[in-house]
This record gives C-alpha cells, structure tokens and sequence, in this order.
C-alpha cells in the first residue's frame, strides 16, 4: 500500500470518519489536520481501517518522491515510474526489500484487458450501440462513422484514453470527419499529436441517454458490492451492498433511491461478468460502470476501468478486499 500525502487529513475527519482516522493516525502519528479533500483521502485512507479491521496482511510503501495522476493510463506514477495501485496500493513493478507485491489484477495484461473493453466481444454484444474503433486516421474516423451513420444523424465519439468524449451531428454527403473538426477544432491537433500511431485510439459509438449512472465492482466474474455515480459520497455514506442512492441525470438531479434499478444492475452485471470472464479469465478485478439508457429503457454498460484511481462513491470497500483476498488465496 502506498498512500499519498500522509502528512495531512482533512479537517473535520473525527466526527464524519473516526475509525478511518485512527488507522490513519496510527500508521502516521505527525499528520496534522489541514483542507484537504475529504473524498480524496477518506478513498485513500478507508484501505489501512479495513485491513486492520479484516487483519489482511499489508505493508506501507515508500512514498513517491513525486506523483501525479496522468490522464494517458490512470494510474499513479512517481518519478522512478513505478504505478501504484489504486491510490492506495501496489504495482507489479513494486519489488521493495526483495519481495513481488504483484497481484493477479495488476498484470499487465489484465490491465490491458480491461483498458481494451471496446474491443471485447462481450462487451460489444452487451452495449445496446454499435462501436467502432478507429486509429487517429481521419478517414479512419469517417469510415468508422458511416458504418453507424450511413446518412445523417449523431455519434458519440471518444478516446480510448479518456481525454475526450463528446457527440457530434453528422449530416449526409460530407465527409464526416471535416464535420467533426468544424464542430471542434481541438481534435485535429489532438490528431496531430498522436500522428503516427497505429493503435485504435477512437471509439466512435451510436448515440445512448445515460440516466441513473451506477458503478458495480467485479471480482472474478461477480459484482461483489455497488454505488450510484455520486460524487459527494464516499464509502463513509454507504447504506446497502448495492447501494441504491443514485441520480437520474448525474451532477444534475436530485439524489434518489431505486432499489428496482439496482435489481436491474446487479443481473446485468452477473450475466456480464460471467461472460466477460469466459472471454478472457476470472482472474480480474474492475469496474463495470452502467446505467438506463433512457432512449430504450435498457441497462447498457458505459466503460470498465481497472481499480487504479477508482472513484469508491458509496460502495463498501471491506467487501470488495475480501474479494480480492479470497480470489488471491484460491490462486495461490
């Protein structure tokens, strides 16, 4: 485990996240309380209560000489180029006084998997839209677009990457990427400064309405515990397994609770894990974010994400590191 910014928690913390304090306080007796963000740390901080709390065996790291959080691979990096592992965590590369922290999830072709799922077959069939990867080629881009636009209407297009997502109105008879880069003159420099790589870089994706934004945490091939994409909430807000707080229109509408959509997630996500670890093994852990889409009333999946850099929301993270610890012990 390698927290960061150890020195300080946030002001406050003794009266909405005690138990999380004190583990903090003892692994590091000279923090001093500070404004820090409190959704920042308790996500950092919540992994040391936990394992004290279920006795999982755990070293602290030494901390990064630098680090930042890069928006190319989501993880965590210090100027040795170690990456790690889920803010608080390790790296396959982590190999301190002659001991291997890896861990099966952080292999790097796990990680690739799971960065790659647009490519998945499983996740092509579940995605209620058609995608289509294209590389940083603008007639790449245009062929990708007419296979889902043959004439006029809308896509969705992003980067694998996650640096850029947004629609685009295509009319017909036009070349569809001179269309996209009239409607935003960033991505032709984008393209520019990716000019020669020959890795799908592009998803280009028929349109989808998200509403009710939710994020299931899979182990294996089971979601173990979930949370509505809130952002104001932490694992310290937790009320169910499957926690049912969740927005309509994420960031916009008012907080609700719906345990029927919940349903609808949790036997999506059996179905979609169980698939997804027939396609490329169980030995994985990751998010599947989903939501209704409202133009059909269907659940669809949005994106998986590795664990690095893992927004919690209200989940319960006890639950998903005795996943991880069970799965790494059936390995062993």
């Amino acid at each position: 485990m390698r927290p960061l910014n150890r020195n300080t928690y946030p002001i406050g913390a003794e009266e909405y996240a005690p138990e999380i304090l004190k583990a903090w306080l003892e692994a590091f007796p000279d923090s001093k309380p500070e404004a820090r963000d409190k959704e920042d740390w308790i996500e950092n901080a919540i992994f040391l209560e936990v394992f004290n709390r279920l006795g999982v065996a755990y070293e602290i790291l030494e901390p990064a000489t630098s680090a930042m959080v890069s928006a190319v691979n989501d993880g965590i990096r210090d100027n040795g180029g170690k990456t790690a592992f889920f803010h608080a965590g390790i790296s396959s590369s982590d190999r301190i006084k002659g001991i291997d922290y890896a861990l099966p999830m952080q292999d790097a072709d796990c990680i690739k998997t799971i960065m790659e799922h647009l490519s998945s077959k499983t996740f092509q069939q579940h995605a209620g839209r058609t995608m289509v990867l294209a590389t940083t080629n603008g007639a790449d881009i245009s062929a990708a677009v007419r296979k889902i636009v043959p004439e006029s209407g809308e896509i969705f297009l992003k980067t694998i990457k996650k640096e850029y997502a947004r629609k685009f109105t295509i009319e017909a008879e036009i070349d569809p990427w001179k269309q996209i880069c009239e409607q935003d003159e960033n991505l032709p420099w984008m393209i520019m400064h990716y000019d020669g790589m020959e890795a799908p870089y592009f998803s280009v994706q028929g349109v989808i309405a998200p509403t009710y934004e939710y994020r299931m945490f899979m182990v294996s091939n089971t979601p173990v515990s979930g949370a509505g994409c809130v952002e104001q909430y932490t694992p310290v807000d937790n009320e169910l397994l499957f926690d049912p707080k969740m927005e309509m229109i994420r960031n916009e509408s008012e907080i609700e609770a719906d345990r029927d959509i919940v349903d609808k997630y949790i036997a999506f996500a059996n179905q979609f894990g169980k698939d997804f670890a027939a396609e490329h093994g169980e030995e994985l852990a990751y998010s599947l974010d989903l939501c209704i889409d409202a133009n059909t009333g269907n659940v669809v999946p949005i994106e998986l994400n590795p664990p690095f850099n893992l927004g919690r929301y209200a989940s319960r993270v006890d639950v998903w590191v005795k996943a991880i610890d069970l799965m790494m012990n059936q390995k062993t």
